[in-house]
């Protein structure tokens, strides 16, 4: 069963080019007051979005977790980012690029 803070982030980061709506955000950052439980239950949403192939929504991804930054609970999701350091490591991002048998491939 998906947890409602998960319905938030999809709903914040859905695929159609326009700013994240206000009521999935404000949600998101009911999380950041909940503690490190809430904020890693919105990280572990976000993992997913944040390795999607489309832009809009990495995009939105991004600006839910530097909203959840500034204008979330103090210091919370910066604490919870310094303990998974890997969480935004751009090494693991792809462009879709893949190298198989010697050749290129370009997911599409």
């Amino acid at each position: 069963m998906s947890s409602s803070f998960e319905k938030s982030v999809k709903g914040a980061t859905k695929i159609k080019a326009a700013p994240p709506k206000t009521k999935y955000i404000e949600h998101i950052l009911v999380a950041t007051h909940v503690g490190e439980h809430g904020v890693a239950e919105v990280f572990r949403a976000l993992q997913m979005r944040l390795r999607d192939s489309t832009w809009t929504v990495v995009f939105k991804s991004l600006i839910t977790i530097h909203l959840m930054i500034r204008e979330g609970k103090a210091e919370v999701t910066l604490a919870y980012l310094a303990k998974h350091r890997n969480m935004l490591a751009i090494s693991t991002f792809t462009d879709g690029t893949y190298r198989i048998g010697g050749k290129w491939l370009t997911l599409s």
